[in-house]
């Protein structure tokens, strides 16, 4: 049996100067009022690029104004992926000029992602 991975532990206690995150769900409201804040490898991380399906993305910029990107496109940058079916990847890169951190499991970048 192997051990659980806490991606939020690990998030939180590295720093980075590049982040690429690439997730099928995605909470703007969570990402950008938690993650954006509260994560070490995002907090300080001017250069944070989260890619995410086509529907995904026109959920978050044309939603519900309550559940809208706010910061995306100023604070991070969020990309559309168009795929024949659907974009659904779990991944996060962070990297310095020195070293890199690259994490691919099964979990979105969500709340119940980081905290399960």
């Amino acid at each position: 049996m192997s051990a659980r991975f806490n991606l939020q532990k690990e998030l939180s206690r590295w720093s980075a100067d590049h982040a690429l995150i690439a997730t099928y769900t995605f909470n703007p409201e969570f990402f950008e009022r938690y993650c954006l804040e509260e994560l070490k490898g995002l907090a300080a991380n001017s250069n944070v690029t989260v890619l995410v399906d086509q529907r995904t993305y026109d959920d978050a910029i044309s939603g519900p104004p309550q559940e809208r990107a706010r910061l995306a496109n100023i604070r991070y940058l969020l990309h559309p992926v168009a795929a024949a079916r659907t974009f659904h990847p779990k991944l996060v890169l962070l990297a310095t000029r020195t070293r890199g951190l690259l994490i691919v499991g099964s979990a979105n970048f969500t709340r119940q992602g980081l905290f399960r």
